[in-house]
């Protein structure tokens, strides 16, 4: 395979996982409205910390701390998202997409947390 061809096979797993993200945080929506109604923080570390196992022993060898990561920056995005959900004010909705735009996840999870999300 030439580089071509290995970038264009990439790109087809991109338009996928961007696919399967749009699905994931639709779910979260459902989740997030479930929670709300029941009383229940968004932060579940229980939850996530089950995922990540599940996740973990499924990847190839030597992808555990990547894909460790990546589901870490896929909660962080989940939380923020049902944030703007259950609390829908412009001003923490601009603080997270802000944050979102600048790619700054520490900046992000730092606001969830000031929130108590």
């Amino acid at each position: 395979m030439n580089l071509l061809e290995i970038r264009n096979e990439i790109d087809t797993l991109d338009r996928q996982l961007a696919g399967l993200f749009a699905r994931r945080m639709e779910l979260a929506a459902l989740v997030a409205e479930e929670k709300f109604k029941s009383g229940q923080a968004i932060e579940n570390l229980e939850r996530e910390n089950e995922v990540l196992k599940n996740v973990v022993q499924e990847a190839e060898a030597g992808l555990e701390p990547y894909i460790k990561g990546l589901y870490r920056a896929i909660f962080i995005l989940s939380k923020a998202f049902q944030a703007g959900i259950i609390n829908p004010s412009d001003d923490l909705r601009d603080k997270l997409h802000r944050a979102l735009d600048q790619g700054d996840f520490f900046a992000l999870d730092q606001l969830l947390k000031d929130n108590k999300y």
